[in-house]
């Protein structure tokens, strides 16, 4: 089976926490970082894949028991392409998925990678359909798009509004 077909064969065989934590990741939702899951990487598939930051979260479920050495060879194998990895316990997730999601984010700010801060709103140009501005409004939590809807201004290219 190609990387491909596996790739899709596993994404739509997840697991409950995999749902969970797709969940409050996908489309931007934690802090505009994008992610993609079930990645080949050198001959692995990662469960969780930020490519801006580097980063690889990894659940590790009742399979990974006993597998420890296996585990931390695959990590090891993953850090040597430039990424950091971490893992969690499938009942972590599930069992606080909001802490699961503020850890990522701590590493996600960690990495030093992130968006530029938007103009104060008196300064912020007008919008081209002449009502408000032209920007959208984060989110309090600061897992994406507030009121608004709109990309900000100046957002990495290829990124979708939610």
């Amino acid at each position: 089976m190609d990387a491909t077909a596996n790739a899709r064969r596993l994404r739509q065989s997840q697991t409950l926490a995999e749902k969970t934590l797709w969940g409050l990741v996908r489309a931007h939702r934690l802090g505009g970082f994008k992610f993609r899951r079930q990645v080949p990487i050198g001959g692995y598939f990662a469960d969780f894949v930020c490519e801006q930051a580097k980063l690889i979260v990894e659940l590790d479920g009742a399979a990974h028991d006993g597998r420890e050495d296996y585990d931390a060879r695959r990590t090891e194998a993953l850090e040597r392409f430039g990424y950091m990895v971490m893992r969690f316990r499938n009942e972590r997730v599930l069992a606080d998925p909001g802490g699961t999601a503020d850890d990522i984010l701590a590493a996600l700010r960690g990495a030093g990678v992130g968006f530029e801060t938007p103009l104060p709103t008196a300064s912020r140009p007008p919008s081209p359909h002449g009502r408000g501005n032209n920007r959208a409004t984060p989110s309090p939590m600061g897992r994406g798009p507030g009121r608004g809807g709109k990309p900000r201004a100046g957002a990495p290219a290829g990124r979708r509004s939610s």
